[in-house]
């Protein structure tokens, strides 16, 4: 179905993709990794049309394929499902499916024939919506079936997911692998590019790894274990991916907060000690992230009190939390995290700039400022170009997570409130990630780490709480850690 030969891309002096190679059959599924940087959606955007190849041929369904923008690729049978969904929230699913070529008769719009079509599409990935339905009532997980049979609408022979599965709930992301093997029995050929592993290899036929824009591997998926991946993607092994800490935590509590009441949220008491990491962990609208959120002020709380470090505190106000080294990382670090296109060194000031602010004129004293911003920005190894003129967007999704690392670090955080603060990262960023952690608790911080990834709080943590429709259903000490229970609480019903 699709042939590369020796694919190779330049932008000015610098050469990302290097002589890739390899062919996909029809019906197959091929699983895409590497690092952030390694090359991956450069090579996507030539096989969509955004980008034209520098050197190399293509040959698609076995004739030569030179897109010359995208809509050479989905005119050729080629459709690309974003990780950020090309959807218009305020109109229907119908309106949404056919924006381009609504089915008309008489020079006006065709309703009845619009309504039948979408009725058709939706039941062949499986959602049950009306077409009348407005996108913006759907969940994550219904707006990507939606995307999807926008697709199939097109009948393509190739479909490239990049990172499908990052918004979606573990119930979501099991109806969207299954349409994935369904859509491999119509013999529509897919690329799957993921930072999960695990789904990778569940849903790939062959494995394709990239590193440093050259194809270091290309194998059969069952003969391919998740160790020697991300050795390839990283180029080196990972024995200890979860470091070990140095120190144990505290004695004193640092936070206490004592029956608090958010929407969603019922009578949650929490502690976490000095040294600590507490680990946060439910299932999709469990509530975790509307507890912290309440937490940090950025959501109503309706009942409840705080004690921060022995003294009463009552504001659950952000700024307030930020002069007391309180910080929050939130999880939708594109829509509340960076400034996209403001640059690396503004948006790493952003929290701190009182600090450096004089008494008296108030005047910011900018010196200081970027002397500290370069410092925080090298020491969460962010990999940029220019401090003062790149903007955040030009950044992998590993680096602005640690961009937005950097800005808290700029305020001396004793407390760090981080929610999926590893979510569509990659190997080696995750690393580093966790790496920095430990540094700031062996420091004296304590950090909250919510995740929906058990094995990342059973590495990382001193303990885990488990959240369970809006309330904490268990707690586990780091001795007494099982998955399976952890899961079980996570998934049992108040009632029983």
């Amino acid at each position: 179905m699709l042939k590369l030969h020796y694919i190779g891309k330049s932008f000015g002096p610098v050469k990302v993709l290097k002589e890739i190679s390899f062919a996909l059959e029809k019906g197959e599924t091929l699983g895409l990794v590497g690092e952030n940087g390694a090359g991956k959606s450069t090579l996507m955007n030539i096989l969509g049309g955004v980008f034209e190849p520098t050197e190399g041929e293509i040959e698609f369904n076995g004739q030569p394929y030179h897109p010359l923008e995208v809509m050479d690729s989905l005119q050729q049978g080629i459709a690309f499902i974003h990780q950020e969904l090309n959807l218009f929230p305020n109109l229907t699913i119908k309106e949404n499916l056919f924006i381009n070529e609504f089915p008309l008769r008489r020079g006006f719009i065709d309703h009845h024939d619009l309504h039948k079509k979408t009725k058709k599409l939706l039941e062949e990935v499986g959602l049950a919506q009306s077409p009348s339905t407005l996108v913006a009532e759907l969940t994550n997980g219904q707006q990507q079936l939606v995307e999807i049979a926008k697709a199939l609408k097109g009948r393509p022979r190739l479909i490239i997911f990049d990172e499908p599965t990052t918004a979606l709930s573990q119930e979501e992301t099991g109806r969207l692998l299954s349409l994935i093997s369904e859509l491999k029995q119509r013999e529509i050929s897919m690329i799957f590019i993921s930072h999960n592993l695990d789904q990778v290899k569940a849903i790939a036929d062959r494995i394709a790894v990239l590193r440093d824009g050259r194809l270091i591997a290309f194998r059969e998926a069952s003969q391919y274990s998740k160790k020697q991946m991300i050795r390839d993607m990283v180029g080196r092994d990972l024995e200890q991916f979860f470091p070990q800490r140095k120190t144990s935590p505290g004695n004193g509590n640092k936070l206490v907060v004592e029956k608090m009441n958010v929407d969603r949220v019922n009578q949650v008491s929490f502690k976490i000690k000095e040294r600590e990491v507490v680990g946060l962990y439910g299932l999709v609208g469990a509530g975790r992230s509307e507890f912290a959120r309440g937490l940090y002020g950025l959501e109503k709380v309706y009942e409840g009190h705080a004690e921060w470090k022995g003294h009463p505190y009552h504001k659950f106000k952000p700024r307030s939390w930020i002069k007391k080294g309180v910080v929050y990382l939130t999880e939708d670090r594109r829509e509340e995290g960076i400034l996209s296109f403001k640059s690396i060194m503004e948006n790493v000031q952003l929290a701190a700039l009182p600090w450096f602010a004089k008494r008296i004129s108030g005047w910011l004293d900018f010196g200081p400022v970027r002397s500290q911003v370069k410092d925080k920005v090298n020491s969460t190894r962010v990999r940029y170009q220019n401090l003062d003129e790149q903007p955040v967007s030009e950044l992998s999704g590993g680096n602005q997570q640690k961009v937005l690392l950097a800005r808290w670090l700029m305020t001396n955080p004793e407390l760090l409130i981080l929610d999926e603060p590893t979510k569509g990262i990659d190997i080696g960023a995750r690393e580093e990630i966790y790496h920095l952690i430990n540094q700031l608790v062996e420091q004296g911080s304590c950090v909250l780490l919510i995740s929906s990834e058990i094995e990342e709080l059973l590495g990382m943590c001193d303990r885990i709480l488990v959240m369970n429709q809006g309330a904490i259903s268990a707690e586990f000490k780091k001795e007494d850690f099982d998955q399976s229970a952890i899961l079980k609480h996570a998934l049992k019903k108040v009632s029983e």
